[in-house]
């Protein structure tokens, strides 16, 4: 058994995101966003996306590391709430009905850890709006949980 590697999570969690909102973003960043980066008219929205929390459980059988995700998605006012309603709605994915899991977003959804193949499953755990004073920019955020075993 080899042990956890956050950095792999991080990979496939951003490589996901990527591909899943493929169109719809101006830039996907690890914890933060280059500090030249701005809202802008005109613009599809960027988002940050980074880990919030972990917590680990062991056996002597295997581990499970939880680790849940805060996506933060960012957007010019101007431009509307369509882009952003795009994008959360990408980053939930299209898990319908309940039972059913998903194959794009990050609710009700497998993944495979880039690099050791191990699988992780990831669910929706709130969500909510930023408010951003004197700022030209709106936007939201997602929280996802994701469990991750080894063993």
């Amino acid at each position: 058994m080899t042990a956890f590697n956050l950095l792999d999570l991080d990979t496939t969690v951003r490589i996901t995101t990527v591909a899943d909102l493929a169109g719809l973003h101006n830039g996907v960043y690890l914890v933060q966003a280059p500090p030249t980066k701005k809202v802008e008219p005109s613009s599809l929205p960027y988002v940050v996306f980074f880990p919030e929390e972990f917590q680990f459980d062991g056996t002597f059988d295997g581990d499970d590391l939880t680790v849940v995700y805060q996506f933060q998605v960012y957007d010019h006012k101007d431009n509307g709430l369509t882009p952003l309603g795009n994008v959360w709605d990408a980053l939930w994915g299209n898990a319908n009905p309940p039972a059913s899991k998903a194959s794009s977003g990050f609710h009700r959804r497998q993944l495979s850890v880039t690099g050791d193949n191990s699988v992780v499953e990831c669910q929706g755990v709130s969500g909510g709006h930023m408010l951003m004073e004197d700022s030209d920019a709106i936007g939201f955020f997602l929280r996802f949980q994701t469990t991750y075993q080894k063993g």
